[in-house]
């Protein structure tokens, strides 16, 4: 129990801090895959959700959080999780899930009111992911 604790203590932690701390903190191979793993273990779950929730509202460019949720697969991941309906868990699931839609949204839409060679250029790095009609 004891490393579950400190696991949850640190989470909280680190969500207070989001909106101060350097993207490159977080947004990298190593913590990324660390979340990943809190993902697939159901005594981590909730403190990962609540965590990467935090990390995708964080105060950043639009195109920055789309390209921060491509690459780390983001909507893969929360696609993965199938929470239980009425719980706790599924409120957070949905709570990011819903700020994951509004970063999407957020960065395709400054891609489209960008100017044409830059859209272009974007969707070209973006084709992979997100689909531009």
């Amino acid at each position: 129990h004891s490393f579950i604790s400190l696991t949850r203590s640190c989470d909280q932690v680190i969500r207070k801090y989001i909106p101060w701390i350097d993207v490159g903190f977080f947004a990298n191979e190593q913590f990324m895959s660390m979340m990943g793993s809190f993902l697939a273990d159901v005594k981590y779950q909730k403190e990962a959700v609540k965590l990467l929730g935090a990390i995708t509202t964080k105060g950043m460019l639009p195109l920055e959080k789309l390209e921060l949720i491509r690459r780390f697969g983001l909507l893969g991941l929360c696609n993965s999780l199938k929470p239980e309906r009425g719980t706790r868990f599924a409120f957070h699931v949905c709570k990011w899930i819903n700020g994951l839609g509004n970063c999407v949204l957020e960065g395709v839409t400054a891609l489209l009111e960008a100017r044409s060679d830059q859209v272009e250029k974007k969707r070209k790095i973006f084709s992979s992911h997100f689909r531009f009609e």
